[in-house]
């Protein structure tokens, strides 16, 4: 079921009969991804010829495997033609056999009553030895498919995506990774939530993460926002008919939003395998990166988070949705913050494709309405700048200034 003789065999048999065209696969190619020991003989032989800096031949593979001969008589004449096939399906079925191994490990380590985490751990340093070198493609084969994606951004170009602050709306593409800095105070949770909202209005699936608040705070916050009933009354419950008329209404508005909340994925590793699992999402926010962890051990809290944006990377890479992700600033007298006050946070500014600031002064931080500086400190598709935008706190919500 995992393997086929007979690919090996047309493989082995291509690269022996015509080494000057065929001998190059040999660097894609490992003992581990053949079956039979036979085939795991002859490759050995043909990389131990080449290692040696010779031309492979029929005659000096006798000499390390004296089966070669009856070998290549017995078998038919390849079909040349589809060696790149051949090849490919010898990568999937090691692949399948590696699942499977470890798929019967975690059933034995689970009879053993092993610990969770410690299955987890082994299936993540499992994953990351799978050879997957023939998910390359060539150029010639990604051009067709670029130009027609392009084709349709221009035909759909009037429905594109933009958002109500909107110096962020080159940062809502595939691929796009944008980190949100703030200190405390500045309303950091409230701003992704903006932008989730706007996604969702427009038809997008938002995936949710927040390791500061529950489910139902971030719920409250987004009842505030559109019932524009204030904040500070929802959480203490000092409500008016009228209030509560406008609540019922908001949450009829919030229902229609396809929005998945989720306070629970602690390890940046299980939530890569639940977006993985969970389909069509079209956007990530994490609020907020310091919260997270990752299952891999570093030696300082600075290593663990640069391990957690190389994660985060893979997943925009693999998954090909835009990322945002919101950190955490230590307090710094009212200094502007700038690129350095993420160079002690891992790898954010290196892994990140676009860097924002939210900025107050100390003095609005007592104001029902107040300014807050939107620093785009890296922009990989635009400029960067300083704006002035205003944010509402009783309301959770943020205006341009010419919006308000």
């Amino acid at each position: 079921m995992y393997n086929n003789p007979n690919v090996e065999r047309e493989v082995l048999i291509s690269i022996i009969l015509y080494p000057e065209d065929y001998t190059h696969y040999i660097r894609f190619l490992a003992e581990e991804d053949f079956t039979l020991s036979l085939h795991k003989k002859i490759l050995r032989a043909i990389k131990e010829i080449i290692d040696e800096g010779k031309s492979v031949d029929i005659l000096l593979i006798a000499d390390k495997v004296p089966e070669i001969e009856e070998f290549i008589n017995n078998a038919p004449p390849p079909n040349l033609a589809n060696i790149d096939e051949y090849i490919n399906e010898l990568k999937q079925k090691k692949i399948q056999r590696d699942l499977n191994k470890l798929s019967d490990n975690i059933k034995a380590s689970l009879s053993k009553g092993v610990k969770n985490e410690k299955i987890i751990a082994a299936i993540n340093q499992y994953l990351k030895s799978f050879d997957l070198t023939t998910d390359a493609e060539f150029l010639k084969n990604v051009l067709l498919r670029t130009l027609s994606e392009i084709e349709e951004i221009q035909k759909n170009k009037e429905k594109r995506i933009k958002l109500d602050i909107r110096q962020l709306d080159d940062m809502v593409m595939p691929g796009d990774m944008t980190v949100i800095g703030a200190r405390p105070g500045t309303g950091k949770t409230a701003f992704a939530l903006k932008i989730a909202v706007d996604l969702a209005k427009q038809g997008k699936k938002i995936y949710f993460v927040s390791r500061e608040m529950t489910n139902e705070q971030i719920t409250k916050r987004l009842l505030a926002k559109f019932s524009r009933v204030d904040n500070k009354k929802i959480k203490i419950g000092d409500l008016t008919q009228d209030d509560w008329d406008a609540l019922v209404n908001a949450a009829i508005t919030l229902s229609k939003l396809n929005i998945l909340l989720d306070c629970k994925t602690a390890y940046i590793e299980d939530l890569y395998l639940k977006l993985a699992a969970t389909k069509d999402i079209d956007c990530l926010i994490i609020d907020y990166l310091q919260l997270m962890q990752t299952r891999e051990r570093a030696e300082n809290r600075n290593l663990e988070i640069g391990k957690m944006t190389r994660i985060l990377k893979m997943m925009n890479i693999d998954l090909k949705i835009p990322i945002f992700v919101l950190s955490q600033l230590n307090r710094e007298g009212e200094r502007e913050p700038t690129l350095k006050n993420l160079r002690e946070s891992g790898n954010i500014e290196q892994d990140f494709n676009n860097v924002i600031f939210l900025h107050t002064q100390e003095e609005e931080l007592e104001k029902d309405i107040r300014k807050i500086k939107l620093i785009i400190a890296k922009h990989r598709d635009g400029n960067v700048g300083k704006y002035d935008i205003l944010f509402e706190p009783r309301y959770m919500e943020f205006y341009e200034i010419d919006k308000r």
